[in-house]
């Protein structure tokens, strides 16, 4: 130090006073960073701050409920299609569209969507109406007062050994083996024969209890096989429709 010129003290001396200087400054900054704290941010980080968005609902967002599938029409509450007479279902009130007791006229116009109409009528009961479709039974629709009284299924004159067509809710109908009509049907009974008035020694028409009415099934041609079923309030099926 002591060969130090004053040219060399003085610079020295500059040098450390800038040192001190930007020691100072440094120093203000760093406090001043320290102090300056948004007082927001310890708010916003506070949980009482914290603010939950409300949960929208169809009714917010404008969005459109789901449409409500229209229900396929039933008989006795089961499924089927207007068109295809093997889902309709046979019961004491209806067989498929046709409900026994309804307006005769509105009742067959339903058939037109799988049968066709047959061009003869009965003179004596004109509304009784016979109806057919190729590969399927026929039907008969008995009219009674302008209403449907009666609902005949195929003809005794035919054998069938599968079922087809419209059958009941333990899937016996036209086709059906005496064997399956007596496990289906616990309650199921002889009907005396038509011809004799008594018990037959191979019964061939059989008939259940269906509320007010009854389901009744005839044999056909080989004594095993269902190839009638009528439903009506008497228990037998009728002999004749237009005599």
């Amino acid at each position: 130090m002591g060969d130090f010129s004053i040219t060399d003290r003085t610079a020295f001396r500059r040098a450390v006073r800038g040192l001190g200087i930007a020691a100072v400054v440094a120093t203000l900054v760093s406090t001043t960073a320290c102090s300056s704290v948004d007082p927001s941010a310890s708010d916003s980080a506070s949980p009482m701050a914290t603010a939950t968005a409300p949960t929208s609902t169809s009714s917010d967002t404008g969005a459109t409920p789901t449409p409500t599938t229209s229900p396929t029409p039933t008989a006795s509450g089961s499924p089927f299609a207007l068109s295809d007479p093997d889902t309709w279902t046979i019961s004491g009130d209806e067989v498929g569209p046709i409900a026994l007791g309804g307006s005769t006229s509105a009742e067959v116009d339903d058939l037109r969507a799988a049968y066709t109409r047959d061009s003869g009528g009965c003179p004596a009961s004109p509304a009784t109406s016979f109806w057919h479709r190729e590969a399927s039974p026929g039907l008969i629709v008995e009219d009674r007062d302008g209403t449907v009284s009666g609902v005949e299924i195929g003809s005794p004159q035919t054998t069938a050994t599968s079922v087809t067509g419209p059958e009941t809710s333990a899937g016996t109908g036209v086709g059906s083996s005496l064997a399956e009509l007596k496990a289906a049907h616990p309650d199921l009974a002889a009907l005396p024969s038509a011809s004799s008035g008594e018990q037959a020694a191979v019964p061939t028409t059989w008939t259940i209890d269906a509320g007010s009415r009854h389901i009744t099934f005839q044999l056909g041609r080989d004594g095993e096989h269902v190839a009638l079923v009528w439903v009506g309030q008497q228990a037998a099926p009728p002999y004749e429709f237009c005599g």
